[in-house]
């Protein structure tokens, strides 16, 4: 596939063609790193649930796919939560 991309650089006008095509069987790692605090419950299965959708969907484009999670719940200290009695 081939475009034409018009840009303009102190006044003068440049003119050149670019050409890509989509990469085939590229490698993809992704990985998750998830907040697995009480208000994040929700996003957790979610996730779960979509995991295995996610892993057959990105077979379909590529064979060398690597799929990773982490985990961490934030610190029971201000600021990261808020340590103030509920009224």
């Amino acid at each position: 596939m081939s475009d034409i991309l018009n840009i303009n650089v102190t006044d003068e006008a440049f003119r050149f063609n670019v050409k890509y095509s989509q990469a085939q069987d590229y490698p993809v790692d992704l990985y998750y790193l998830m907040d697995l605090s009480k208000s994040m419950e929700d996003d957790k299965e979610k996730l779960s649930l979509l995991g295995n959708l996610l892993v057959e969907s990105m077979q379909k484009i590529t064979s060398d796919f690597r799929l990773g999670f982490g985990s961490f719940v934030d610190k029971v200290v201000m600021p990261y939560v808020s340590t103030v009695p509920k009224k």
